[in-house]
């Protein structure tokens, strides 16, 4: 197939720099918001389970708004739901900001993570919509090194917020960005899907249906949700590790968290790199990279005291592993159903942050916030990772 025919739209590189823009927002809506959960905890009086809570429920919205908008965006196109989506963002947060308090952090974030949805499906099924082939997968790719740079850059500006104006700051960084994503989308898009059918709640769910009976589909979800885990779970907890109990400040933390978001990135460029491999030979020496990874973390938090060596030396290479594996199996199930592009991966992505949500809400009570039952809970994750892969996915991959 030739670089022509895998180009289907002329505007194709202005609409990947839009998406490209706008894809991190989906995880700096906790990754910016995570330095400041001990400042949140004291501001609104509330326990740190139900601060690291916000955090859950911010994702469980968004996973659930993603099964939503992806049928609807896939038989109305992506314009419309997009804007739809980033004017109710910025709405609730603007309601959030003139009305902060414990009832509607928590309802505020869980409806920001819903109507996010809105705005992220769509743009994700743009790149579907204007290319194919190996191009498509590249495209995808890219997609997940964009949500990297949000997963590097976010705790670290968000750190910086906290210290020096507060909580609430992140929130108005927040607003800024998604406005400028939705000008930028609003003058520089055009559409790009135009279904030809009305939509149907008997053809959603019948989409859904043979999604959910795909068993590599599903092993996939499960798969990439634990991946996802690993960077949540450290985000979730080492903010009262470094803040608390070692009384650090939140740039220390933003900073620690910036190189764990450069394991993700880097792991995700290194995949790119080796793209042209059997996936089952990438896959063989990186899951084993992500096991002896996680047993050696668990080894350090026995053997060294708290500090930040010992907290990054074995997250990094977990997460590097993580990042390395996680956009082979988005591009390898995107690919698979590029015929109803906007529902394949809201599903697929739905799951993960579904997947993410259990996770953080268990880690969210742990009786002891310290690094011993992170770097267990982090080696369950990785052990799961290699017997579900093993036993679902592995036989059908090339």
């Amino acid at each position: 197939m030739t670089s022509k025919e895998e180009i289907k739209d002329k505007n194709f590189l202005t609409y990947l720099l839009v998406v490209l823009f706008i894809i991190p927002l989906s995880g700096m809506g906790t990754d910016i918001y995570v330095p400041s959960l001990p400042a949140i905890s004291h501001a609104f009086h509330i326990s740190t389970t139900l601060a690291q809570t916000s955090v859950a429920i911010y994702i469980l919205g968004y996973g659930v708004g993603q099964l939503i908008v992806g049928p609807i965006s896939d038989h109305y196109g992506r314009k419309p739901i997009v804007i739809i989506g980033f004017l109710l963002y910025i709405s609730l947060i603007l309601v959030f900001l003139f009305f902060p308090t414990v009832r509607s952090l928590m309802v505020s974030r869980f409806c920001q993570g819903l109507v996010l949805a809105a705005a992220i499906v769509p743009c994700r099924s743009i790149l579907s919509d204007v290319a194919t082939g190996e191009l498509y997968k590249k495209l995808v790719n890219y997609m997940t090194i964009s949500w990297s740079f949000g997963v590097v850059f976010s705790p670290v500006i968000g750190g910086y917020l906290q210290h020096y104006f507060g909580w609430e700051y992140n929130f108005y960084f927040l607003l800024a960005y998604s406005s400028t994503g939705l000008f930028a989308f609003v003058f520089l898009y055009k559409e790009t899907h135009f279904p030809q059918a009305a939509f149907s709640i008997k053809v959603a769910a019948r989409n859904y249906f043979s999604l959910l009976t795909d068993i590599q589909f599903v092993s996939s979800i499960f798969l990439l949700g634990l991946l996802s885990s690993l960077i949540i779970l450290f985000n979730i907890v080492a903010p009262f590790l470094v803040q608390v109990q070692l009384n650090l400040s939140s740039i220390d933390y933003g900073n620690l968290a910036f190189l764990i978001g450069i394991a993700w990135l880097f792991g995700n460029i290194v995949s790119r790199i080796f793209i042209a491999k059997p996936v089952r030979i990438r896959m063989k020496y990186s899951i084993l990279g992500l096991l002896l990874s996680a047993i050696f973390m668990v080894f350090i938090s026995q053997t060294m005291p708290l500090s930040l060596l010992s907290l990054g030396l074995g997250t990094w290479s977990i997460v590097f592993f993580g990042g390395f594996i996680f956009p082979i199996f988005v591009g390898y199930n995107l690919a698979r159903y590029r015929n109803m592009a906007s529902t394949s991966n809201a599903l697929l992505f739905s799951g993960i942050w579904v997947v993410c949500s259990a996770t953080t809400s268990l880690a969210s009570n742990f009786e002891d916030v310290n690094q011993i039952p992170l770097s267990f809970a982090l080696l369950a994750s990785t052990i799961t990772v290699a017997v579900v892969y093993r036993l679902f996915l592995r036989a059908k991959v090339a």
